[in-house]
């Protein structure tokens, strides 16, 4: 059951950033919080017990309240949206990368992980944040999470890969699902870029003033 609501909510979450990131943005990032929260939740329980990944009632515990609070931080302050979305997906894919490249998950892939997360945060703490920048990479997040979540619904992974982040799950995945992840991304960009020609980082004005 559990692994059925993860799923359900990493593909609706997906298919929200996939297609209406950019847009969007004030209302999705706590929807990122959620996840970031869930995510970071459980895998600190497991770091500190070496207790399974969602193993436990107090693994499942700790990343919903994790998730809310970063959902409510993600939702009143603009710099801690930015720190969380970017910061964990700079993570995901750091670490990720190197892991499908052949590296043993450990220091170093963490490491990498940290590194490629702090400038991904610097780079979206700026406030000329190139606009294609943010396009990429929420519709390729939502892309990633749409795949980890039919993963899921399909039995193909459990709940345990995801401790490493959605992209080491595609990664690690046959070429029908990268591909299927490159061309959700692709599309959703496209989607984005069409449906946003005329927006500016008005949310951003928006956040900092409410």
């Amino acid at each position: 059951m559990q692994e059925i609501v993860v799923a359900l909510f990493a593909i609706g979450i997906g298919v929200l950033f996939n297609f209406y990131g950019y847009k969007a943005m004030r209302f999705l990032f706590p929807l990122w919080g959620l996840v970031a929260g869930y995510w970071a939740g459980a895998r600190l329980v497991e770091a500190i017990t070496g207790n399974g990944f969602f193993s436990t009632a107090l693994s499942i515990a700790v990343g919903i309240a994790f998730g809310l609070v970063f959902a409510v931080l993600a939702y009143l302050f603009y710099a801690v949206a930015v720190l969380i979305f970017m910061g964990t997906l700079g993570y995901w894919i750091g670490a990720g990368l190197l892991i499908w490249v052949g590296l043993t998950p450990g220091i170093v892939t963490a490491l990498a992980g940290i590194a490629l997360g702090a400038v991904f945060v610097v780079a979206g703490l700026m406030a000329d944040t190139p606009k294609y920048f943010l396009l990429f990479l929420t519709a390729f997040a939502g892309a990633a999470l749409i795949v980890s979540g039919l993963l899921l619904m399909g039995n193909i992974v459990e709940l345990p890969a995801l401790k490493d982040g959605v992209v080491r799950v595609v990664g690690d995945q046959s070429w029908f699902w990268q591909v299927l992840w490159i061309g959700l991304g692709v599309i959703g960009f496209v989607a984005q870029i069409n449906s946003s020609a005329s927006e500016e980082l008005q949310w951003m004005n928006e956040w900092e003033d409410a």
